[in-house]
C-alpha cells in the first residue's frame, strides 16, 4: 500500500478536529436548553411552508396514474374495513393499481375520500399529502437538530428543504401520498434509531424496525433504510469504525452489523415482494434484459441530472425525456460520465479531511439507488418525487457545512457580518426556491393545463398527448382529443392505448368501420408483444366488448355476441358484457339463453339496475309476468329513481289489465323523469282504455309542450283529437309530426283524410 493510501486509511479511523467539534455536539445526553426555541423555529417553518404550498390545496389536476389511485379505484371510493382488508391481503397482485404492493398509502387515500374526498373535491387529499410534508420537514428539522446542535441551522435546512420546488409534485399530484407517507415513517425511523444510538434504549430500536416496516408498507423505495442507517454509524454517529484490530472497536463494529440483520431480513423480504407484485400487475425489466452497459450511463446521468435539479430547478415536469439515444453520444450522459468521475474523485479526495461529505453523498445515493431504474418498473428514468426522501443526504453536508462555519465565526471578534453574510444568503435563496415553487403549482391548477405544460417541455413523448387526449375527452373535447390521440399514434405506432381511445371515439361518432379498424390495430399490437405488461393486457377484454357494441349497432349479432363470448374469455368478471350479451339474446328472441347469460350478473355485480331491467325483459317475453315485476322492483330496490323499471312494471300490470295499478306505476316513472315519453304514452294508453280521453288529451298536450320533439307523442295526440271531432287541431298535430319527420308517412296520410273531412 502506498503512503498516500495509508494515510487515507488511517484518517478513516479516527475523528479528524472539525469531525470532533461536530461529535461532541451531535448526540445529546439529556434534554437541551435550546429545545423551546427548536420548537418555535419549526412552527414557523411549518408556517411558512404552508403559505407557500396553500395554492397546491386548489389543484384539480389528474396525473398519471392517478387514475388507479382515485378515479377508477372502487375500494378507495368505498371506504371500509373490507376495502381496507383487501389492500393489506392482496400481496403479491394488488387488484386496483398495477404495481408494488403499497397498502398504507392505499387505505390513507380511501380516508381521505371517507373526508369528502372525490374527483370533483382534491382538497382532502392535498391537505393530508401537505400535512405530511410539514411533518417531514419538522422530522429532517429534529434529526439535523439532534445530530448537529444548531436549532438554526437545522430549522433553516428545514425550510430549504420544505419550500423546494421538487417537493411540489408530491403535494399536488394525489398519487404521489405513497413517497410523502412513506417518507414520513422513514424519517421516524432514522430519529428513533439515532436516539436509540444515543441512549441505548431498546424500545427506540424496535419503534425504528418499526417505522421501517411502516415505510415499505407505503412505499418499497425506502428499501434500502438499513444501509444508509449504517452510514450514519459510520458519520456522525462514529459508531462504525475500520480499525477494527482494535478489540474494543471491532466489538462496536460487530454490535453496529448485528443491530442491522433484523433490517435486513425485512429490507430482503420487502425485495422479493415488490418484484413479484410489480411483475404480475405491470411490468419489470431486469439488467439483463437490456444492454448491461446501460446501467453505468443510467447511474452517471442519474446522478449529475439529480445535482443540477436541485441546485438548478427551472422546468420542473412529472415527466422527463429519457436521453435519446441512451450511449455516450448524448450530451446528457456524456455531461453525466464527465461529471460522476470528477464527483467520485471529489469524494474520495474530501475523506482525507471529513467523513461528511463522502457519507452524506452516500446517504443520498444509497437511498435514491431503488429508483435507479437498474430494475425497470416505470417509463421514465428521473423524477423529481424520488429525490425526496434521499435529499436528507445532501442536507447532512449542508448542516455539517454550516456548523463548521457556525463554530469559525464563533471564534472571530466580529461575528456580526459573517453571520449577516450567510443568513442574506439563505434568505435569497428562500426567496428563489419559493418563487419557482409558486410559479410551478400554477401548472396544477387543472389536467388539461398540466398536460399542455409537459407537452412544451417534452413534444416528441406519445404517452402526453395520450393522456392530454383521455383529458380532453373527459371534459366533452371531443375532435381536439382525436387530434391527440392521432399524434401519439403517429409518435409512437405501437401504442395501443392510443388507439383503443381513438376507436372509442369514432364509435360515438357512429364512424363505425374506422373505429373496428383501431380496434383491430390496438389487439395485434397487444396479441403480438411478448413483453405486453399485465395492464396492457387487462385492456384486451374492453376491446372485444367495444367490438360487441359495435357490431350490435350495425345490426350484426351473431358478431357481436362472437365478440361478447371472447370478452367473457379473457375476464369472466366484467358485468357489462353479460347486459349487453342478455339484451343481443333477447333481439334474437333467445328468451331462456338470455335470462341465463343475466342472471350470471347478479354473482359479479349485485348493484346492477340495469342488468335486472333486462334480467326483467327476458323474463317477460318467456310470459314470466310475474317473476319479471319482481326482477324490475330488483332493479328499484338498487336505483329508486329508475324510470324503466317503474314503466316496465307498468307495461306488465297493463297487460294483466291492472289498470289502476298500472298507470300508479307510470305516473311513478314520470315523476322520475318527467321527459320519459315511453312512460307519458303508455299512460295515455291507460286513460285512454278506461275511457279518460280528456284526461289523456290533456296529459299529451303539456307532454308535447315540455317535449315539443316528441313525434309518437304528437301522433297519438293527433289520433286522440280526430276522436273526438277537433280536426283542425288535430291537424295542426299531423304537421308537428311532419315537422320533426317530414317522410313519415301516416302522418301525411291521416293529415290528407282529415283535410278531407273538413272540406
Amino acid at each position: 500500500m502506498s503512503k498516500n493510501n495509508s494515510k487515507v486509511s488511517s484518517n478513516l479511523t479516527k475523528k479528524s478536529a472539525k469531525d470532533a467539534i461536530t461529535e461532541s455536539n451531535s448526540i445529546p445526553h439529556s434534554i437541551p436548553r435550546k429545545t423551546g426555541l427548536l420548537c418555535i423555529l419549526i412552527i414557523l417553518v411549518s408556517i411558512t411552508i404552508l403559505s407557500v404550498h396553500w395554492p397546491a390545496l386548489s389543484s384539480k389536476a389528474i396525473s398519471f396514474d392517478d387514475h388507479q389511485y382515485l378515479i377508477e379505484n372502487q375500494l378507495v371510493k368505498n371506504p371500509s374495513w373490507s376495502s381496507a382488508s383487501r389492500f393489506l391481503t392482496e400481496v403479491l397482485r394488488p387488484s386496483t393499481v398495477s404495481g408494488y404492493y403499497q397498502p398504507f398509502s392505499m387505505i390513507s387515500l380511501m380516508l381521505d375520500y371517507k373526508m369528502a374526498g372525490s374527483i370533483d373535491n382534491l382538497m382532502p387529499f392535498h391537505r393530508t399529502s401537505l400535512i405530511l410534508h410539514v411533518l417531514n420537514t419538522a422530522l429532517i428539522i429534529v434529526i439535523l437538530y439532534i445530530l448537529f446542535r444548531r436549532p438554526w441551522v437545522s430549522s433553516a435546512l428545514g425550510l430549504i428543504f420544505g419550500l423546494h420546488p421538487m417537493t411540489v409534485e408530491t403535494i399536488a399530484w394525489v398519487g404521489e401520498r405513497k413517497t410523502t407517507l412513506a417518507a414520513f415513517f422513514a424519517l421516524l425511523s432514522i430519529l428513533a434509531y439515532i436516539i436509540y444510538c444515543k441512549r441505548s434504549d431498546k424500545k427506540f430500536y424496535y419503534a425504528a424496525l418499526a417505522m421501517y416496516v411502516f415505510s415499505l408498507l407505503s412505499k418499497p423505495t425506502s428499501t434500502t433504510l438499513p444501509i444508509a442507517l449504517l452510514l450514519i454509524d459510520f458519520w456522525p454517529l462514529y459508531r462504525l469504525n475500520l480499525n477494527i484490530k482494535d478489540k474494543k472497536i471491532l466489538k462496536e463494529f460487530k454490535k453496529v452489523l448485528i443491530e442491522k440483520i433484523p433490517f435486513i431480513v425485512i429490507c430482503m423480504v420487502s425485495a422479493v415482494i415488490t418484484y413479484i407484485s410489480q411483475k404480475e400487475t405491470a411490468s419489470v425489466l431486469t439488467p439483463d434484459a437490456l444492454n448491461v452497459l446501460r446501467i453505468p450511463l443510467i447511474l452517471c446521468h442519474n446522478i449529475i441530472f439529480y445535482i443540477y435539479k436541485m441546485l438548478l430547478p427551472f422546468n420542473l415536469t412529472s415527466h422527463y425525456p429519457m436521453p435519446d439515444p441512451l450511449t455516450i453520444t448524448h450530451p446528457a450522459v456524456l455531461g453525466g460520465v464527465i461529471g460522476t468521475i470528477l464527483l467520485t474523485a471529489l469524494l474520495m479526495f474530501s475523506l482525507r479531511w471529513t467523513r461528511a461529505v463522502f457519507t452524506g453523498f452516500s446517504i443520498f445515493f444509497i437511498v435514491i439507488l431503488p429508483t435507479m431504474q437498474i430494475i425497470g418498473f416505470t417509463i421514465v428514468l428521473t423524477s423529481d418525487k424520488y429525490a425526496y426522501l434521499p435529499a436528507i443526504g445532501f442536507l447532512m453536508i449542508l448542516a455539517w457545512l454550516l456548523t463548521h462555519l457556525d463554530d469559525k465565526i464563533a471564534a472571530l471578534s466580529r461575528r456580526a457580518l459573517p453571520y449577516a453574510g450567510i443568513a442574506l444568503i439563505i434568505l435569497c435563496l428562500l426567496v428563489f426556491e419559493s418563487t419557482l415553487t409558486l410559479n410551478y403549482l400554477v401548472y396544477w391548477k387543472d389536467t388539461e393545463t398540466l398536460y399542455k405544460y409537459m407537452i412544451s417541455l417534452a413534444p416528441t413523448k406519445n404517452m402526453l398527448y395520450y393522456n392530454l387526449g383521455t383529458t380532453l375527452e373527459a371534459n366533452d373535447k371531443i375532435d381536439e382529443a382525436a387530434l391527440n390521440y392521432k399524434e401519439s399514434i403517429r409518435l409512437d405506432p405501437n401504442y395501443s392505448s392510443a388507439y383503443i381511445n381513438l376507436g372509442n371515439i369514432l364509435l360515438k361518432k357512429n364512424m363505425l368501420d374506422e373505429a373496428m379498424k383501431n380496434y383491430r390495430q390496438a389487439i395485434s399490437i397487444i396479441s403480438g408483444n411478448k413483453s405486453t405488461s399485465f395492464k396492457s393486457a387487462s385492456t384486451l377484454p374492453g376491446i372485444y366488448y367495444n367490438m360487441g357494441i359495435l357490431l350490435a349497432k350495425k345490426g350484426d349479432l351473431d358478431g357481436a355476441i362472437s365478440n361478447y363470448n371472447e370478452c367473457i374469455k379473457l375476464d369472466p368478471n366484467y358485468p357489462d358484457v353479460y347486459i349487453s350479451l342478455g339484451n343481443a339474446l333477447i333481439l334474437q328472441k333467445k328468451y331462456a339463453e338470455a335470462e341465463k347469460v343475466l342472471k350470471k350478473v347478479g354473482s359479479i355485480k349485485q348493484d346492477s339496475a340495469e342488468a335486472f331491467i333486462s334480467l326483467g325483459n327476458s323474463l317477460a317475453n318467456q310470459g314470466k309476468l310475474d317473476e319479471a315485476i319482481n326482477t324490475f322492483n330488483q332493479a328499484i330496490a338498487v336505483d329508486s329513481g329508475n324510470f324503466k323499471a317503474f314503466n316496465n312494471i307498468g307495461v306488465l300490470l297493463y297487460r294483466q289489465k291492472k289498470y289502476d295499478e298500472a298507470a300508479d306505476y307510470f305516473t311513478k316513472a314520470i315523476k322520475a323523469n318527467p321527459l320519459f315519453e315511453d312512460a307519458n304514452n303508455n299512460l295515455v294508453g291507460v286513460l285512454q282504455t278506461q275511457g279518460k280521453i280528456d284526461e289523456a288529451i290533456s296529459h299529451l298536450t303539456e307532454f308535447v309542450r315540455i317535449s315539443p320533439d316528441s313525434e309518437i307523442s304528437h301522433k297519438n295526440l293527433s289520433i286522440l283529437l280526430t276522436k273526438q271531432g277537433r280536426l283542425e287541431e288535430a291537424a295542426k298535430e299531423c304537421n308537428e309530426v311532419l315537422r320533426i319527420n317530414p317522410d313519415n308517412q301516416d302522418a301525411k296520410a291521416r293529415l290528407a283524410e282529415i283535410r278531407g273531412k273538413l272540406r
